[in-house]
This record gives C-alpha cells, structure tokens and sequence, in this order.
C-alpha cells in the first residue's frame, strides 16, 4: 500500500479536504472496507509504471526474467508485477523477486536489472544522460491500470454536485490545455518552483501527454472494462476478499463528453 495514497484517502474522508488524488488499487482497496469514496475523472489513461531494463542485461521482456533479478518496491507495481506474470503462465518462484525502497534508478540498477520505475521519470532520466534502456509495459501484456485518480466522496457528491462539476471539468479542462500547449504547463509548473530543472519537466510533460490523451477517449474519462481488470487482479492476489460494485466506485458523470 502507498502510504501517501492511503493519506489522502484519509484526509478526505476526514473532511480536511473535499478532493484528492490516489491510486487505483487504492481506491478500490478504501471502497471494499466501506469507505464511500468514488473516482470523478483519471489522469492517465494509460498507466505511467512500467519496469526499466538495465541495457546489458539481455532482457526484454517479462519472458526473460525466468532465473534473473527484479527488484519490486511496495504498492501498484508490486500487484502488476505478480498479475502480469500469472497471466502470462510465468513462474514467479523461478525468479529472484527483491524488495527494495529506493527510487533512485542507478542505485536500484546495481541490485537488479530490472526495477520499477515510472515513463515520465526514469526513461526521461536517462535519455538526458544519454544512456540505454528497455521498458517492460504491463499494458503490452494485458494488465490494464489507470494511474492518478481524482476522487471525493459519496457525500460531498449528493449535497455539493455543482462543486464537483466545476472542480472536475476545470481540472480536466486544465489538463487538456496541458496537452495542447505543454511549454505552458511547464512554465506554470516553474512559477510554484524554480529549482526545478526545466528540461526534465519538458520532457516529462511530453512523455505524459500520450498516456493522458489516448485518443480514443476524452481527458479524464473512465471505461468500466479497466476498473473491472483492476478489481479482478486485487481479487485473484486476496487483496479484496469480495467483488467491488463498480457503478458505486467511479462516475463519468461530471466528466464533459
């Protein structure tokens, strides 16, 4: 579990504030204890996790990992990790499975050749030092997963609608602005902190924008068939013990068609 998903589930269930943003499995994990949370509209269609290969370590996908290393931090990886191998027949006990804590990619790399990491960070990392890489997408192997949630509660729902409208189509609008004009994002994003170096948030931005805009859906939007995926592997690894009534975890209803 990430702690600071659960947090924000926390804070708003606590009414300290009214939205918040958390992980899928965490979310889905809140609802099946009976906390009436509800996801409005996702960021990234396409999930940013992805494992990242060590250049030289002939690896290519999850096929090889058979006799190999991979390192896994607690949380959403972890899960798709373990669901991607059983959907794939692969034997996890045939692999050397690491916990480790660390973000950190070359110090993570010399523990083992294949680490968890995110598309919009660790790829982007090395591309600006120059360096090799492989990716493993969970996707490519049909764990499908949304990734930053936008969620409230069934309460604020019912007795505030007009405030959840405007907050999630203002957001989305934002994010939809974002897409169409990313040196604009970036720029936003220095004003809040101009330590940050700007061509990593360029470059983040941009590896971002196909994950949030997939083209086949508006910004924001939600398909039943990947929170339907997402219940049934949290399901399968005993993460939930019954199944979630999806119509009572998400609406698109505030979400501009």
């Amino acid at each position: 579990m990430d702690f600071e998903h659960q947090s924000a589930i926390d804070k708003v269930m606590a009414g300290e504030n009214d939205f918040g943003i958390t992980s899928s499995e965490s979310l889905l994990l809140a609802r099946s204890e009976g906390k009436p949370v509800r996801a409005l509209a996702v960021t990234f269609r396409i999930s940013a996790e992805v494992f990242l290969i060590e250049p030289n370590s002939g690896i290519q996908s999850p096929y090889d990992l058979v006799g190999r290393k991979i390192a896994l931090s607690p949380g959403g990886l972890t899960i798709i990790y373990r669901a991607m191998m059983e959907r794939l027949g692969l034997d996890r006990s045939q692999v050397e499975e690491i916990a480790v804590t660390t973000w950190d990619l070359w110090e993570c790399w010399e523990i083992a050749p294949v680490c968890p990491n995110y598309a919009t960070n660790g790829p982007v990392l090395l591309d600006l030092a120059g360096e090799d890489y492989g990716l493993i997408w969970p996707g490519d192997y049909g764990v499908s997963w949304y990734g930053d949630v936008l969620f409230t509660t069934d309460q604020m729902i019912a007795e505030q609608p007009n405030v959840v409208e405007g907050f999630v189509r203002a957001t989305l609008r934002g994010w939809q602005k974002a897409v169409e004009d990313p040196e604009l994002a970036v720029a936003a994003t220095l004003v809040y902190d101009d330590q940050l170096d700007e061509e990593f948030q360029r470059r983040a931005m941009l590896a971002s924008i196909p994950l949030i805009d997939t083209g086949d859906a508006p910004i924001g939007w939600m398909d039943k068939a990947v929170w339907r995926s997402t219940r049934d592997i949290l399901l399968e690894q005993g993460f939930i013990s019954s199944p979630v009534d999806l119509d009572a975890l998400y609406t698109n209803e505030f979400n501009e068609q």
